[in-house]
């Protein structure tokens, strides 16, 4: 008979199976039916949450972004902007601004870094949150090699992509306080005017 967690359909087998396969062997010195726990990290766990929080932050402000380049009321702003995931709120944004005519070249420039930067950042929170934790850090396997990888080793992995998140997020600050967001009116009330 295979012992299951309770209310889960996963048996202790095969998560100890799993553990084996990704090179981590499970400790058979746990009574049957237990599963051991890896980490009682307090520091790794306030880095993770503050990285959460600061990658919330980050997508706020771009939607605030979006919000003020399309000029939407309070009202419309969680309409327009909450369907979006991340990849894609970051992807419709930079569209949005490179379709209002042709940007020049330092904003267009400007925008594709911000944005890259951002991705950037995504690509560290699908692996922080969809990665397989240990004692060693996170294991996640790309969807595009299919090849599972080691990431955040250590806590300052982690505290480091918390301040590029933070980065970002002033980043697209300064888009919103900038020229981005005048260009982007001014050229909507010139169209207006015509």
């Amino acid at each position: 008979m295979v012992e299951r967690l309770p209310n889960s359909t996963l048996s202790v087998h095969m998560i100890a199976r799993s553990m084996r396969v990704s090179g981590k062997a499970m400790s058979m010195k746990e009574p049957k039916g237990k599963i051991k726990e890896f980490s009682d990290d307090p520091v790794l766990y306030q880095a993770i949450g503050k990285f959460v929080y600061q990658f919330s932050q980050l997508e706020f402000a771009i939607r605030h972004l979006l919000s003020d380049l399309l000029e939407l009321t309070p009202d419309q702003f969680h309409i327009v902007t909450a369907s979006y995931d991340f990849a894609a709120l970051c992807r419709v944004t930079s569209a949005f601004i490179h379709t209002l005519l042709e940007p020049s070249e330092p904003i267009a420039k400007e925008v594709a870094d911000v944005f890259g930067r951002c991705f950037r950042v995504n690509d560290a929170r699908v692996r922080l949150v969809h990665g397989t934790w240990d004692d060693d850090g996170a294991s996640h396997v790309s969807r595009t090699s299919l090849k599972p990888a080691a990431y955040f080793g250590k806590v300052q992995d982690i505290t480091d992509m918390t301040e590029e998140a933070k980065a970002c997020m002033n980043l697209v600050v300064q888009l919103i306080d900038g020229e981005v967001v005048d260009w982007a009116r001014n050229i909507r009330s010139h169209l207006r005017d015509v």
